[in-house]
């Protein structure tokens, strides 16, 4: 047996105390000048020299790590700063999962669009958009439930709102406000339309015909526009200088030009606005003033039954469904009431029902003016007049305009029902428009008390006009005079049979006419 000069393992008793048989270093494997004991147990020394060993593709010295630096901070970290934006040519790190050795990769940003591209439109292309080709499908009710965070199917609501609102009977009963803000009637139109001819609903210029449909209350439903070609451009005006169409600040939307509109055939505009060419417009009103908006056909232009439907809408109102103009149910009754006021009674105060006055030679009555003078220093005068047939428990609203020449003004009303008259109210200091509201309450003799009322040294000259009580319901304050109301003519009538005991009891005529006089 060869004899080992060097000892690689000892054994005492049954116990290994030393092995080092398994080493395999290699002097090439230990850095140059590092002592080592091989598997024989032989003393070796390296002779790896440091300076030549491969550390990837980084050159350099131990003592010069320029380039291992660079890399480093070069590498991808966690820590680095965020960006908001990618370059086709960005690497961006993966960990391939399937790789056998280390899986760290990279790849472009564009080579991952392209990926993704065809991953999505892989999905995409086999999606109809039904419900039922979701996998992971939403919980949506079929019956309604206000209290459910779910989507509600289209049963549901339908079954919700069933027999809940029907728009065409809210309409027919308790009315609405009118979409379209632009009231346009015949009538109208034939008065700002003066240089072509009319016939009926159709006004002719230019070579160009605009037949105007209307409904039943002459509102302008429809303008059709025919022409084989315009001699001229010609403006149909559906608001004039004139007769402008008011409206109050806020932002609009314009539309009713029907398609194929353009700067050379035809279009809806309003001065300085905007044009409707088709799609409509959006514009604000700055502040409360006056549009004139019109139709415009092009010289030369060729039209073939374009109907305009123009319509001005709150912008708020996302439907642009045409609507024709109508008035609001609050225009509609100041109209009932305006022409009650001159149909029929409006105007609660008689200025022949006088209870008293101060001195018929300084008031004197002329139309709707009484005219009270005082010419008595440190003296007034005055003339009441009885407020009949006021109704009980009614709010009311008494106007008048006050012109003081000199003087003060003064106006009082008086409950004069039983032995001392009750003050309702006193207003002095009267002078211009004057306007109040009260409430008839359950008085029975009731009084307006009309006063020229003057300081020690001072002489007065007061003339109320256009004096008027009216229902406070009644939006309308244009002064009419005083007329009966209907249950006032009732009473007041005379029979055949009164007229015939009245007429036998008389001498002659004039006793007759007397009498008629003194009822």
């Amino acid at each position: 047996m060869a004899t080992n000069e060097n000892v690689n393992k000892v054994i005492y008793g049954n116990q290994t105390v030393m092995d080092i048989t398994d080493t395999t270093a290699e002097e090439s494997d230990v850095a140059s000048g590092e002592v080592f004991y091989k598997a024989n147990g032989a003393r070796s020394v390296g002779t790896l020299n440091a300076d030549s060993a491969v550390r990837g593709n980084i050159s350099g010295t131990l003592s010069d790590q320029t380039d291992l630096q660079i890399e480093l901070n070069r590498a991808y970290s966690k820590t680095a700063s965020e960006t908001s934006s990618l370059d086709d040519l960005d690497l961006i790190p993966v960990q391939k999962i399937s790789a056998s050795s280390d899986g760290r990769r990279n790849i472009k940003f564009r080579n991952l669009k392209s990926v993704l591209k065809t991953y999505f439109d892989n999905i995409y292309s086999t999606f109809s958009g039904s419900y039922n080709d979701l996998t992971n499908k939403p919980t949506v009710d079929q019956t309604y439930s206000a209290t459910s965070s779910n989507a509600q199917s289209g049963k549901a609501v339908a079954s919700a709102i069933s027999g809940k609102a029907d728009t065409s009977l809210l309409k027919s009963t308790v009315g609405w406000s009118g979409k379209n803000k632009l009231p346009l009637y015949l009538k109208d139109l034939k008065s700002r339309n003066l240089q072509g001819t009319w016939s009926g609903n159709v006004y002719s210029q230019n070579n160009i015909t605009f037949t105007v449909a209307t409904n039943n209350n002459d509102v302008v439903t429809g303008i059709t526009i025919n022409t084989s070609s315009a001699s001229a451009e010609t403006i149909f005006y559906l608001g004039t200088a004139s007769f402008p169409i008011h409206l109050d600040a806020g932002t609009y939307i314009f539309t009713g030009c029907p398609e194929g509109g353009s700067n050379s055939t035809y279009r809806l505009r309003i001065g300085g606005v905007g044009s409707d060419t088709g799609s409509g417009f959006t514009f604000t009103q700055v502040q409360d003033g006056d549009r004139k908006p019109e139709i415009v056909v092009s010289n030369n232009a060729t039209v073939s039954n374009a109907v305009f439907k123009p319509m001005l809408r709150d912008a708020s109102i996302s439907d642009d469904t045409y609507e024709p103009y109508h008035e609001s149910v609050e225009e509609e009754i100041e109209q009932i009431y305006a022409d009650n006021g001159v149909l029929g009674a409006k105007n609660f105060f008689n200025v022949n029902d006088v209870y008293s006055t101060s001195d018929n030679t300084n008031v004197t009555v002329e139309g709707s003016d009484i005219r009270i003078q005082n010419t008595v220093a440190g003296t007034y005068r005055f003339r009441s007049f009885w407020l009949k047939n006021l109704p009980k428990n009614t709010d009311v609203i008494i106007t008048m305009n006050v012109a003081i020449t000199s003087g003060n003004a003064r106006a009082l009303l008086v409950d004069r029902e039983g032995s001392t008259p009750t003050i309702i109210w006193i207003q002095d200091a009267l002078d211009g428009v004057f306007t109040k509201k009260f409430n008839t309450g359950t008085w029975g003799h009731l009084s307006l008390t009309l006063y020229c009322t003057t300081e020690v040294s001072d002489i007065g000259d007061v003339t109320y006009s256009d004096v008027m009580i009216r229902l406070a319901s009644d939006p309308d304050d244009t002064y009419v005079p005083y007329a009966m109301t209907n249950r006032e003519l009732t009473e007041e009538k005379l029979s055949i049979s009164e007229l015939k005991t009245i007429a036998s009891s008389a001498a002659d005529f004039a006793a007759f006419k007397t009498a008629i006089a003194n009822l």
